[in-house]
């Protein structure tokens, strides 16, 4: 026996889609009136809730194995091994959560009222793959031994929360004793990606682990081209040149309407974009022979990360106040408008390259090893916050007004390298 040959492919398409919306609302038709005499389309003894949850998510698990091994008896031949792994994967959740009440005459006597809205889009996604050959014999033969392994996860969120009080009027009687009365819009979107990718190849003579890895939330999902063009060049350049950036966001506003609230009343957003990104790039060559000796690794990572995050909560008046009516707002706790962005990624990349080569009779031939690693990052976090009080008139006869706006967009990245 000459020769051996042995072969072994395993390759993964994958892709999970999720699209979401939750929807509450109470709304009057802009050409509908009260009854004679009804002066309040809902009164309730004990409060008003307007509620909309989505909880939108994909939890993604791949694992791949390929391995070859080919072995001869007779030390002339020539033993080949090849291994191929290879996995795309694409996840996409897209979540919303709307929640209002508009053109509404309500009034609420021993309870609040609230308008509420929570987006809690979540994706994790887990990648691992492995290739590896061996071989057996042919000491004084050619022979070869090759790894192959490529992996492109590509993970996208788009979410959006939106509370709102919108042409209406709302009245509210409860005691301040009983801490309720109150008026609140809420909003808050917390979208976040688990990411990780295990990319190792392991022979005794050519290895190639590629690992091309691309997480984003508030961004519209583009091809595997552009998103490689844009980390290389460190610039989400071509994604925004279509309008890619759909920022995920929480939006919270009492618009154009007549409140008189007993207890505080509130306005407040909160969005909570979160990227974890774990990747690992590993090669591992190990060649041999009597006479001759040689491997060679190569791995590359290109990874990107994309945050685009907005928290926005105000109070506007667009429309004059009807007729008789002096205020648009009064509180007898208070008034706070409030808007509070927490965006950020923490991105880690580990590369690994070992590789060794020893010649039994190094006085015939010669032996050689060569390991090249490196990789491409990108992390770009886009957040801002906004909160305000336009065209209003208001009073607060037991609280204080706030109107307070905190933005804290973060980024972490650590890379890892280790040769052998």
């Amino acid at each position: 026996q000459l020769g051996a040959l042995s072969g072994a492919a395993v390759l993964v398409l994958s892709s999970n889609r999720i699209n979401n919306k939750a929807e509450a609302y109470i709304e009057y038709s802009s050409g509908y009136t009260l009854p004679g005499g009804v002066t309040s389309g809902i009164a309730a003894g004990e409060g008003v809730s307007v509620s909309a949850d989505d909880l939108a998510a994909i939890t993604s698990t791949i694992t791949l194995h390929s391995a070859a091994a080919a072995g001869i008896g007779n030390p002339f031949g020539d033993p080949h091994a090849l291994a191929i792994s290879g996995a795309v994967s694409m996840n996409d959740v897209r979540g919303g959560a709307s929640a209002y009440i508009e053109r509404a005459v309500l009034s609420a006597g021993g309870g609040d009222v609230s308008v509420t809205a929570l987006e809690d889009a979540t994706l994790s996604a887990s990648l691992e793959s492995a290739a590896e050959t061996s071989t057996e014999g042919g000491l004084f033969g050619g022979g070869s031994e090759a790894a192959i392994n490529a992996l492109i996860a590509t993970n996208v969120v788009q979410s959006e929360a939106q509370a709102v009080i919108r042409g209406s009027r709302i009245t509210t009687t409860g005691t301040a004793d009983a801490s309720n009365g109150n008026v609140r819009v809420d909003a808050q979107n917390t979208a976040s990606i688990d990411a990780s990718a295990v990319n190792a190849t392991t022979s005794g003579g050519t290895n190639i682990g590629v690992t091309l890895a691309f997480n984003s939330i508030g961004w519209a999902p583009q091809n595997v081209l552009f998103n490689t063009v844009d980390a290389l060049i460190g610039d989400p350049a071509i994604s925004s040149a279509f309008g890619g950036e759909v920022p995920s966001g929480a939006r919270a506003y009492v618009q154009d309407s007549v409140i008189a609230a007993s207890g505080a009343v509130g306005v407040s957003a909160r969005a909570g974009a979160d990227i974890g990104s774990d990747i690992t790039n590993t090669s591992e060559v190990s060649a041999g022979g009597f006479s001759d000796a040689s491997g060679t690794s190569f791995g590359l990572v290109v990874s990107q990360n994309k945050v685009s995050s907005k928290a926005e909560a105000y109070i506007d008046y667009n429309l004059a106040l009807p007729s008789g009516v002096s205020t648009g707002i009064t509180a007898g706790e208070g008034v706070s408008v409030s808007a509070t962005d927490n965006a950020q990624i923490e991105s880690t990349i580990t590369l690994e390259s070992v590789t060794a080569a020893e010649a039994s009779a190094p006085l015939i031939g010669g032996a050689s090893a060569l390991g090249i690693s490196g990789a491409v990052s990108m992390n770009d976090v886009r957040g801002g916050a906004s909160a305000y009080i336009e065209g209003a008139v208001l009073s607060a006869s037991g609280g204080n007004v706030s109107v307070t706006a905190l933005e804290d967009a973060r980024t972490g990245a650590l890379t890892i390298r280790r040769t052998g």
